[in-house]
């Protein structure tokens, strides 16, 4: 938990606390604990980031020569690129990256009913504005900033540990996101997760 004030135009951090998950408890009682009240409701809001376990990702694919377009092709398209009812979750769209001729739009769906369990754990109603944000998004601040040199890929993975059965990773290009994933801790989905990587390699040595 971080806690942070706004002074001028940055922001000045006042606290930071972890809380392990006991050992069988579920999340939502274990957030419901921690009791978070903001000193003032007028203006205090709570952003939560949330792992990948909790929402779908994918990406869509459009030609490049949309890329100056791609807000008005996503809107037509959005029906067909959510793989729930609107109704039923929340969806956005991240930033855009050009690859391999195209342009890769990532997708992010998330469930109201999951939603609004962490709502009201962490008692969202307290806060004047409740807040989601993949942490997928978050990982390019651990990106090298380092120009890239000659031969040097262009793709970066970063991995979090998401207990001891799953693992959280997620793919860059040149700083953006590329692709987000969840592997179980099982040989076949390792298996495929090398296979993943060594098609990155290959894209990237053809290009």
């Amino acid at each position: 938990v971080l806690r942070a004030h706004r002074k001028w135009r940055s922001w000045e951090i006042d606290s930071v606390e972890q809380f392990p998950l006991p050992g069988g408890e579920a999340i939502y009682d274990s957030l419901q604990k921690l009791n978070l009240r903001p000193k003032s409701r007028g203006s205090a809001a709570l952003l939560l980031f949330l792992p990948r376990l909790y929402y779908r990702f994918h990406c869509e694919y459009y030609p490049a020569a949309l890329e100056n377009n791609l807000e008005e092709t996503l809107a037509f398209d959005w029906p067909e690129n959510v793989f729930q009812e609107p109704e039923q979750s929340l969806n956005f769209s991240g930033q855009a990256i050009a690859l391999n001729h195209h342009v890769s739009v990532p997708i992010f769906s998330l469930r109201h009913d999951i939603y609004e369990k962490f709502y009201q754990a962490l008692g969202g109603s307290n806060f004047q504005t409740f807040s989601v944000l993949p942490t997928a998004l978050n990982y390019r601040v651990l990106l090298d900033k380092a120009p890239l040199r000659d031969g040097s890929s262009r793709v970066e993975v970063l991995g979090r540990a998401l207990g001891s059965s799953h693992l959280e990773i997620n793919k860059f290009y040149r700083g953006v996101l590329l692709d987000s994933l969840v592997i179980r801790k099982h040989p076949d989905q390792l298996k495929l997760f090398r296979e993943s990587l060594r098609n990155l390699d290959e894209a990237e040595s053809a290009e």
